[in-house]
């Protein structure tokens, strides 16, 4: 009942004031800006804002009264209740969003109290009224909540004042709270704190009007009562409300805002000064306003709908637009706030938000008919033409035309003139006089505002120009005519060419220079005209010529801002700018292939930085002649629109340019035009696997939490095509704001994706990665501090350590099987080899020496009685020497134990002795031990020894030498053998075919290796072997 009765008295009491007292609404100016607007077809959840809160990661939040809204630029996310689920937000109808200085966000609902949203599960805890407990919030209806200095939240609502502060549990509650919850209750009557950035909590009552609060962190809070009467007590005034209030952090200043009165208070020293005074204004305003970069309060009004007050002009200014649609926002605004970039977001009663960017009012749009000529006038001021306006003057001083003298008016004057539709043209010279062409010449003299009537010949005279000497010039259907107003003679000059009228007047454009000479762009080219020999020079576009002009149709002519006496700056209609070389007659092209936004060029202006100005078909664009930089600026960044107008630019002597278009004009100085100095955060706001969202909230979920939370994920290697979707925390113009990201461990640079928002990748390898992203503003100032996110890709079980322990394991089993076959083969293969070799030396190597000892004896008993019987006795005998001795080697071939070299060498020395030193042959022996533990597989063993046994077994028998040298050698994994004698040699061509010689051939091959022999007849012979271990 209180708090109906609270109500009643509070807007009742508006009510009867607004009503008795009138509105001065003569005294306030109308400020037409440029908004954009965010409603329910964006992603809103519903149009009714009641608050507007942006938090540490840069999110902006939106109460309405159908849920709670988070937004990234890009998208909405939408928190409403659920009746199933405890943990949703507890009612839909937000009154208010406030973040602690720990990050919590708290959330007022209009009849359930206060929430608690845990980040993490995106859950929300209830702390809200129960009449059994005393730790609860005194009403559920909160309206308002600010933190003060030692971590508590005071939250006002119908029914007082209220102190909340906690203390953190080891364990949960029973009810479920992470924390203790302490409340204790102030002032309860109609009361209304304010967001304030100090020490003190500041206020506003039924009871006391004015007062702040010094919090103590024991509790022991002190309520100060504030001397406001200076700035309420006036005649007639029965309200001590304050009926709202804006802060400027950065200047420490609260301003209360009454319904006549404006107030400014030092939050640091509580000193208050009127900066206002006059008569009512409003009834029921906004509670949450805010205060620009220049000292702008905005304020929303009920009956006024949305006004401005200017700090520093003190003055009042009411908010419009030319937009009918965002005007009746505008008229319906509730709640207003200002974000960190700058941007005021307004919110509406049932239409949505509107977002301002201060930074669009640089350009200073004036809507308006489509403008169809502009001329510097005096004064700093510009002539504005425009369809059913013979004559304007704008200042931009003021913001305001000093001058319009409309088609109806000029007709009513009795100056007759050919055709009323025609466009004026229109300029000033230093007199004051104007001259316009509308048809025929006309001259109007604003002082006496007097007509006077030039000339009625050539109505299409268009358009008009003024040169150096105050001469008025301009052209018509086949010449130019030149004005004197001295001698008030005229002078036609016939055009050197038969002129082209098209869709376009022959004449578009026309320049002097320094030197006097006249440059005109036709729809046939460039014309050079000295009047005074006279003469003409055309030049033209030549198709196959690309230093030539690159189109006939000339739209605007610009001198060089550095070397105007060498360059001009020609626009055209579709071929983009020519830098012209006066000189040589040479251009150099710049088209949209060099970065233009449109190749039609409309207007070219410099500034006084040596920049160009060009407005096309695609918004305006700023180009540097020196470094070539170029930068396009477009209806969102406060044109009038996209698209301009021929004719519709002028500079200014104060340096203001000037553009027109389609929906109006722009005026603005260069030196204003700043870039968005803003540096956003960067967030990670979205992930997709295989083209689909993957929500932390779903079942089998890969995220634990939220994504723009989350520090690493962790993926199947199945997961193979995955989607990061990014944001920079800067809403001036978000589809403007670019991109640039790098995947480390598997991209090597950086990834330039301009304005798109999302990094696809596919067919990742198991394995570590870690995602940076980096995003800058609509003005490409970087946040070069990257978000970065680990992303950990699981190998397959068949790549998993354990599997490969597993088989690794395996595989060492199976070669230790294989190792210990082989081995057991081979040691059963040595072992046969042994027994043959001791059967063959036990066997028949005994029965061969009893055939030899029997063979022997026998033949010496036969010699005596038969010579013929003991002479094959003795070949038996020979033979059977031979086969023992043959017999011998292959033993030795056999027997495993003979494997090592150590024993082939043993072998070679007692061969050589056993041959040599019988017959007085000196030896030289020199045979690498290194060798001897090389090992040598049965075969290779058998050819090596033969081939030597037979080397020396030929010497013995033919050489008849003196001396023999045997050298064995170990190079590289080859074995190298050489044996000379210095016998008597031989001829190779003669016995190149001998049984011993192929033999030896035969058994190289089975070597692989290269057996060469050289004979000299009386010098000796040398056998080499080489071959490969």
């Amino acid at each position: 009942m209180k708090k109906i009765i609270a109500h009643l008295f509070y807007f009742i009491t508006l009510w009867i004031l607004s009503a008795t007292l009138c509105f001065s609404q003569n005294n306030t100016t109308n400020r037409y800006l440029k908004f954009d607007v965010l409603d329910i077809n964006d992603g809103l959840s519903q149009g009714m804002i009641n608050c507007i809160m942006q938090d540490s990661y840069g999110f902006m939040w939106f109460g309405t009264k159908d849920g709670l809204n988070r937004y990234d630029g890009y998208h909405f996310i939408v928190y409403r209740h659920d009746a199933s689920d405890s943990t949703s937000l507890a009612d839909n109808y937000v009154q208010h969003i406030y973040e602690d200085s720990k990050g919590r966000l708290w959330i007022a609902t209009s009849k359930t109290g206060l929430d608690l949203f845990n980040r993490e599960t995106e859950t929300f805890l209830h702390i809200n009224h129960d009449e059994q407990r005393k730790n609860m919030v005194s009403e559920n209806w909160v309206e308002f909540i600010i933190e003060d200095r030692n971590g508590a939240l005071w939250i006002d609502t119908d029914n007082g004042l209220s102190k909340i502060w906690f203390e953190e549990n080891k364990g949960q509650q029973s009810s479920g709270n992470p924390f203790s919850i302490h409340i204790k209750h102030y002032l309860k009557d109609f009361v209304r704190i304010m967001p304030t950035h100090n020490n003190y909590v500041w206020g506003i009552s039924e009871n006391i009007p004015f007062f702040r609060i010094l919090p103590d962190a024991n509790n022991n809070d002190i309520i100060e009562r504030l001397d406001s009467t200076k700035f309420y007590a006036y005649p007639g005034n029965r309200s001590k409300f304050i009926h709202t209030t804006a802060e400027d952090t950065a200047r420490h200043r609260l301003y209360l805002i009454q319904r006549n009165f404006v107030t400014v208070v030092d939050t640091r020293s509580g000193h208050a000064e009127v900066l206002f005074k006059g008569e009512s204004r409003w009834s029921v305003m906004g509670r949450t306003n805010c205060v620009d970069a220049s000292q702008n309060i905005w304020v929303s009004n009920d009956r006024r709908g949305f006004e401005q007050f200017n700090v520093v002009e003190k003055k009042w200014f009411r908010v419009r637009s030319h937009d009918p649609v965002q005007d009746n926002m505008l008229l319906n605004a509730s709640v207003t706030f200002r974000d960190r970039s700058g941007i005021i977001w307004i919110g509406t009663k049932g239409f949505g938000l509107l977002k301002f960017n201060p930074q669009s009012e640089k350009f200073h749009p004036v809507n308006s008919e489509s403008i169809n000529w502009m001329s510097p006038a005096s004064e700093g001021k510009a002539i504005i033409c425009k369809m059913g306006t013979f004559l304007s003057i704008f200042d931009p001083a003021s913001h305001a035309y000093s001058l319009e003298i409309a088609d109806s008016q000029f007709h009513r004057s009795g100056v007759r003139y050919a055709q009323i539709g025609r466009t004026t043209c229109a300029v000033q010279d230093t007199t004051g006089q104007f001259w316009l062409t509308k048809g025929w010449w006309q001259r109007y003299d604003q002082k006496n505002n007097l007509f006077t009537t030039v000339r009625r010949t050539d109505p299409n005279n268009f358009p008009v120009f003024i040169d150096r000497n105050q001469q008025v010039w301009s052209g018509s259907e086949n010449r130019l005519t030149c004005y004197d107003p001295i001698t008030q003679k005229f002078t036609n000059y016939q055009y050197p060419i038969a002129p082209f009228w098209g869709r376009y007047d022959f004449l578009q454009c026309m320049y002097q220079d320094a030197a006097g000479i006249f440059w005109l762009g036709t729809t046939k080219g460039l014309l050079r005209f000295d009047a005074q020999r006279p003469e003409w020079k055309q030049y033209k576009n030549v198709p196959e010529d690309t230093t030539t002009i690159s189109f006939d149709i000339i739209f605007t002519i610009c001198p060089d801002p550095e070397s105007p006496e060498k360059y001009l700056w020609i626009g055209t209609d579709g071929g983009g700018m020519n830098r012209f070389d006066k000189q040589t007659g040479k251009s150099i092209r710049y088209s949209m292939k060099n970065g233009l936004p449109n190749d039609v060029v409309y207007g070219i202006l410099s500034d006084e930085e040596g920049n160009l100005w060009m407005s096309t078909n695609d918004g305006l664009c700023r180009f540097d002649p020196t470094t070539k930089a170029i930068k396009t600026f477009r209806q969102k960044d406060g044109l009038q629109g996209n698209e301009f107008n021929r004719y519709a630019y002028c500079k200014l002597e104060n340096g203001w340019l000037l553009f027109g278009g389609v929906n109006g004009f722009n005026y603005f100085h260069p030196k204003e035009l700043h870039d968005n100095p803003f540096i956003p955060q960067v967030q990670i706001t979205g992930f997709k696997l295989r083209n689909k969202s993957n929500d932390f909230s779903e079942k089998n979920s890969v995220l634990s939490k939220p994504i723009y939370l989350a520090k690493e994920i962790t993926l199947p290697y199945s997961d193979n095509m995955i989607t990061f979707e990014f944001a920079s925390m800067d809403f001036t113009a978000p589809g403007k704001n670019l991109y640039q990201y790098k995947l480390e461990g598997f991209d090597h640079d950086w990834i330039q994706s301009g304005d798109d928002n999302d990094a696809t990748y596919t067919n990742l390898d198991p394995g570590s990665y870690t995602f940076n992203v980096k995003g800058s503003n609509n003005d490409g100032i970087w946040n070069e501090t990257p978000r970065q996110l680990q992303l950990i890709i699981l190998p397959p079980w068949y790549m998993t350590w354990w599997f490969r322990t597993f088989t690794g394991i395996v595989v060492l089993s199976i070669l230790y099987g294989i190792y210990r076959y082989r081995l057991q083969q081979a040691l059963h293969v040595q072992a046969v080899r042994n027994r043959i070799a001791r059967d063959l030396h036990d066997e028949i190597g005994a029965n061969l020496s009893s055939i030899s000892i029997f063979s022997e004896v026998a033949g010496e008993k036969a010699s005596h009685q038969s010579p013929e019987l003991g002479n094959w006795l003795k070949k038996i005998n020979e033979h059977t020497q031979s086969s023992m001795e043959a017999m011998s080697d292959i033993v030795w071939v056999i027997n495993s134990r003979n494997d090592r070299f150590g024993n082939v060498i043993s072998r070679m020395r007692s061969l050589a002795a056993e041959l040599f030193e019988a017959r007085n042959c000196e030896l030289t022996l020199q045979l690498d031990e290194s060798l001897s533990d090389l090992k040598l597989d049965m075969e290779t063993r058998k050819n090596f020894y033969l081939i030597y046994k037979e080397a020396l077994n030929n010497i013995a028998k033919y050489a008849d030498c003196d001396q023999v040298k045997i050298e064995l050698k170990w190079n590289h994994h080859t074995v190298l053998l050489s044996i000379s004698d210095n016998g008597k040699g031989f001829n190779e061509s003669l016995i190149e075919h001998g049984n011993g010689l192929l033999n030896m051939k035969k058994r190289a091959e089975e070597l692989k290796g290269k057996l060469m022999i050289h004979s000299v007849l009386g010098e000796g012979t040398k056998v080499e072997l080489e071959f490969g271990v």
